[in-house]
């Protein structure tokens, strides 16, 4: 009775179908970008931190802020105390964000496998900044600690 005209049908229909569409590019899985996100983010909280310190100011327990190339290195050790006594929990749930986060947009705009972890690493990475830029200017929030 009504049908629809625009509707492939008869052998049309059938050629259509046998032709191969574009086959989407693989994609992480929610659960492995989320822990490779994470896993990415505690890692990557060190070298944000460092950079912080060079070109800003970071806090280093029982010593102060520091700032400039001699920060540097007592960066890793403040790291390592800040994420012991919990940072690594807050910088490791935003990175598991990212990280799903990044897998999503990758599919959605089509980059293969490749393309997909390094945008979830960029995003982890990023995703670094907020926790170790809050630590950095806590002191104007809070006042002196």
């Amino acid at each position: 009775m009504d049908e629809n005209p625009y509707q492939l049908t008869g052998p049309r229909r059938a050629a259509a179908s046998s032709t191969d569409s574009p086959a989407k590019p693989e994609r992480l899985g929610c659960l492995a970008s989320a822990l490779l996100g994470a896993l990415v983010a505690v890692i990557g909280a060190y070298p944000v931190a460092a950079l912080v310190a060079f070109f800003y100011r970071f806090p280093i327990p029982f010593a102060g802020y520091a700032s400039g190339f001699e920060a540097v290195a007592p960066t890793f050790v403040a790291v390592t105390k800040y994420g012991a006594i919990g940072g690594f929990i807050v910088v490791a749930a935003l990175g598991a964000l990212a990280g799903v986060l990044g897998s999503y947009i990758a599919s959605a705009v089509g980059v293969g496998r490749e393309g997909s972890l390094y945008l979830l690493a960029c995003l982890a990475v990023l995703a670094d900044l907020p926790p170790v830029v809050l630590l950095s200017v806590l002191d104007k929030i809070i006042g002196h600690w």
